[in-house]
């Protein structure tokens, strides 16, 4: 978590929570730590996650699989 946002830290605790305890898939935008800069102005890094799981034949959770698309605030 050292790449995210402290802001967003409950966020990912709780999403992490969601998916760990729950079935369904789960999308969420996160900040990222660093802004980039561009031409000397800070521009904040988001990245969009999209997460699902997969559980055993007796339907207990197997793992966690997810994508992450990485934007800028100014693409939104």
């Amino acid at each position: 978590m050292n790449v995210i946002s402290e802001l967003d830290h409950p966020l990912i605790s709780k999403e992490w929570e969601i998916l760990t305890t729950q079935k369904g898939r789960r999308s969420f935008a996160l900040r990222l730590r660093n802004p980039w800069i561009d031409e000397g102005v800070p521009r904040q890094k988001w990245i969009l996650c999209s997460c699902d799981q997969e559980f055993d034949q007796e339907g207990n959770l197997k793992t966690i699989m997810g994508c992450m698309y990485a934007f800028y605030s100014d693409d939104i």
